[in-house]
């Protein structure tokens, strides 16, 4: 019965320990620096060296401007430490379909682009929200490659304004100087 007891007492000692270690964060990850000397992201230490696009899904109050930046390089992974990533235009596919790379896309809803050296995706909604039509979904299918010619899988993210009572009116503030 002691015997019993113990390997109770081991056993869950094993799985707080195991619990616990999963909430320290890894300190093998490299940082991507861009041109401007800015950190841009963590890539996933664990991921192997092959570029990869994930996907996320992005939620933003509407605004009367129909102008929305939305950051990128956050889906971004698997960049080998010996290649680096110019940003925007020119490695960034905004269209994965076509033959040339192309960083601006439109759409009859919408359009999105690209910009050298930026992390981040200009989005031009034409969409008017109201309740009676309180959401706006976009999709934008994107892939990158970096300065070696690895060319990422197609990833994307998932655009969702939402209808507010009072949308803002002013333009947001562009994260990159050339928008």
């Amino acid at each position: 019965m002691k015997n019993l007891k113990k390997l109770n007492i081991l056993l869950a000692l094993i799985f707080v320990s195991v619990a616990l270690m999963s909430f320290i964060p890894s300190t093998n990850s490299n940082s991507v620096i861009n041109n401007n000397g800015e950190k841009l992201f963590t890539p996933d230490p664990s991921a192997s060296e092959s570029l990869h696009v994930g996907w996320k899904e992005v939620n933003v109050n509407y605004r009367t401007s129909g102008n929305y930046y939305v950051l990128y390089s956050d889906i971004v992974s698997g960049i080998n430490p010996d290649h680096t990533m110019t940003w925007g235009c020119g490695n960034l596919d905004l269209i994965p379909s076509s033959p040339d790379w192309d960083c601006n896309v439109t759409k009859t809803w919408f359009s999105a682009g690209g910009s050298e050296g930026c992390a981040y995706i200009h989005i031009h909604s034409n969409c008017i929200l109201n309740p009676n039509n309180p959401t706006a979904i976009h999709t934008l299918d994107i892939k990158v490659k970096d300065n070696q010619g690895d060319v990422s899988n197609v990833g994307g993210i998932t655009f969702i304004i939402h209808y507010t009572a009072t949308p803002n009116a002013g333009e947001p503030t562009s994260p990159c100087s050339s928008y």
